[in-house]
């Protein structure tokens, strides 16, 4: 099971800064003779564009967010995935508001769970009161309910739905 990037909002993002960028463009030519002014703007316009690049091929390639295979848990933002082995299991909880997967770690310490950015994501979620380990879907076309699904038909890990 799969969770990809979403089209449309990348879209957007895209078209806003291309958008940016063309009016920092037209700032910068309307005012040539300033040339601080100017360089300011072509400065402003050539980060708008290259982000508005970065966004589309984002857009275009959706690149895969959350896997649910046969090695784990993969997830993107932490490019990393986490092996069953390291998974106690796998709830779904309601956090500040929110219904969220929280991937429980093994009492055993795995190495993948102390890679930095395993931990720095892990104590900055504790920080601010969600889970250890949130699987964040709110940038993808995938659903809670069907990565639920995924990791419950694996049979791998203990699945509670504490909602």
């Amino acid at each position: 099971m799969e969770a990809r990037a979403r089209f449309l909002p990348l879209a957007g993002l895209t078209a806003l800064f291309l958008a940016l960028a063309g009016g920092a463009g037209y700032f910068a030519w309307l005012n040539w003779g300033n040339a601080l002014l100017s360089g300011i703007a072509l400065t402003a316009a050539a980060s708008m564009a290259l982000l508005g690049v970065l966004f589309a091929r984002r857009a275009l390639l959706r690149p895969v967010m959350v896997r649910i295979d046969a090695a784990g848990i993969y997830m993107k933002r932490l490019d990393t995935t986490i092996p069953w082995d390291a998974i106690a299991r796998v709830e779904r909880v309601m956090a500040l508001g929110n219904r969220v997967l929280s991937i429980v770690p093994n009492d055993g310490h795995h190495a993948v769970l102390a890679e930095r950015p395993v931990m720095m994501t892990m104590a900055a979620s504790e920080r601010i009161g969600l889970p250890a380990l949130v699987i964040d879907l709110s940038s993808t076309d995938g659903r809670a309910a069907d990565v639920f699904a995924a990791v419950r038909d694996t049979g791998r890990v203990e699945v509670i739905d504490r909602t």
